[in-house]
């Protein structure tokens, strides 16, 4: 576990006054109130009876073009995007749920206009046209577990021709439905809505609900929500893959560290920074709960939202993939394995102050846990009992993100997770450094624990003996690590 020598380098007045000032004009930032130009939900997931349903909300008087994409979580390829135009104080819901011979789809009876079409009746399926050559690439599951982002493109407005009128298009009738979603359609796919689009101004927001009706449980989390994400349109039409989180303009930041705002400027051709380094922590913590008698299970979701933009790189031996420790790699046919691990490390206690590292008997923990590492954009960590199989823990049922950690002697607690970046046992990796020498030590990072109990207390319903279980989740906490640029 690392020390906290920078934290109070960072603390120190002279070292405050270097980092902090006037916050500048849309420099991207996580908007702690929820709202936002950005949001990115941390997990989807079908499996183990689970359905995912994610909602998404338009607080503004405008109407606004969002670009919707949902990324399977080994390697964050696309599976499935599409334009989606919301009224003004307008709500979309969807859901991913299963398909068998594509691992999920999407299915939505919501009304607010999409591009390229409304989704039809049967859903959409998820696709793997990203990953085509990758050797799992035909593996269901693979499409099954992944993550969500929301970019806000711009906003609409109607046009002097009172035959063009895009923003009336969009906007829900007394009726309830839009005017005339196929008019919208066609303008975006023939670009000609382009010209109609200003600069983003936010006020999104949303909602994942995570569904085992068959469990009889269901938990929900909020997304992150950037904001300032950028000051000027970035609408492209609904057959483009973009835009993608390396558009933030200007690629700036402000990071909120305590009672500070840290400015940061991403260096040239790493505009991605600016977004990483918002998100970036060098430790998260959160609770577990993995008692026998409750049947307790615990899954931690740890995702990565910028990973891919750092170890999908063409020449692995001449770029570098800072933050992140290893690029990826993307197996054979015999070796289907597709990873670009990370080393991480643990530490945990139980509910009443006794501590230790994972695999140890004592109560001193170690900080590195050598070879234990993160190796997906999306990381489902299983937490379960030392002595019972990992497979029985697994509350999300993840196959393709799945990850386990043993836990000895405890069975409730908490735990945090280091990057192990700086100057600890990674060397140069783990840390994202500014145009002008701020470094931000961590990884860039999003997620949540959940938790499943079931109440063996029998209840009678119509004389039969009923137990029921309950779900919970609770976003991740964090620590930064920030160092100036040198004077």
């Amino acid at each position: 576990m690392k020390k906290a020598t920078k934290k109070t380098f960072l603390r120190s007045a002279a070292i405050a006054a270097a980092v902090t000032g006037a916050s500048a004009a849309h420099a991207v930032h996580v908007n702690s109130d929820g709202l936002g130009e950005v949001l990115l939900y941390p997990y989807y997931t079908v499996q183990n009876g689970f359905v995912t349903a994610v909602h998404i909300v338009n607080t503004t008087d405008q109407v606004k073009a969002v670009k919707v994409r949902f990324l399977e979580g080994k390697n964050s390829k696309e599976v499935l995007d599409f334009n989606l135009y919301l009224s003004p104080f307008d709500v979309w819901t969807g859901s991913v749920v299963p398909d068998a011979a594509n691992g999920a789809k999407l299915i939505s009876s919501d009304t607010s206009c999409i591009a390229p079409n409304q989704i039809p009746a049967g859903g959409v399926a998820f696709r793997n046209f990203e990953f085509a050559s990758d050797p799992a690439s035909s593996d269901p599951n693979r499409r099954a577990e992944g993550y969500v982002e929301v970019i806000e493109m711009g906003t609409v407005f109607d046009s002097a021709d009172p035959s063009f009128k895009p923003a009336t298009w969009a906007t829900h009738t007394a009726a309830g439905v839009p005017t005339d979603c196929g008019k919208l359609a066609t303008a975006d796919f023939n670009g000609s809505i382009a010209n109609n689009i200003s600069s983003p101004t936010g006020g999104l927001f949303g909602s994942g609900h995570l569904v085992s009706v068959e469990g009889g449980v269901r938990t929900s989390y909020d997304p992150v929500a950037l904001d300032d994400f950028s000051d000027s349109p970035i609408w492209n039409t609904s057959g483009s893959t973009a835009p993608s989180l390396t558009d933030v303009f200007p690629p700036t930041a402000d990071i909120l560290d305590g009672n500070q705002v840290v400015q940061f400027a991403a260096a040239p051709g790493r505009e991605i920074d600016a977004v990483s380094a918002v998100l970036t922590q060098d430790v998260i913590y959160n609770e577990y709960t993995i008692d026998a008698g409750r049947e307790s299970q615990t899954d931690w979701i740890v995702t990565f939202p910028t990973k891919r933009f750092y170890v999908n790189v063409a020449n692995p031996a001449g770029d570098s993939t800072q933050p992140f420790q290893n690029p990826w790699v993307a197996g054979t046919p015999t070796e289907p394995n597709l990873t670009s691990c990370h080393n991480v490390s643990f530490y945990y206690y139980n509910r009443e102050e006794a501590g230790q590292s994972p695999g140890q008997g004592d109560f001193s923990p170690t900080p590195i846990i050598p070879g234990f590492a993160l190796c997906n954009e999306v990381n489902t960590l299983t937490l379960y009992r030392n002595g019972t199989d990992a497979d029985d823990g697994r509350l999300f049922g993840a196959v393709s993100t799945a990850a386990a950690l043993a836990i000895d002697n405890f069975e409730a607690g908490w735990m945090a997770m280091s990057f192990a970046s700086g100057s600890d046992a990674q060397g140069p990796y783990g840390s994202i450094v500014s145009s002008d020498g701020v470094t931000v030590y961590g990884l860039p990072v999003i997620g949540f624990s959940a938790s499943r109990n079931v109440n063996k207390v029998d209840v009678q319903i119509d004389g039969l003996n009923v137990y029921s279980a309950v779900m919970g989740s609770n976003v991740h906490k964090g620590e930064k690590d920030i160092v100036p640029e040198t004077p």
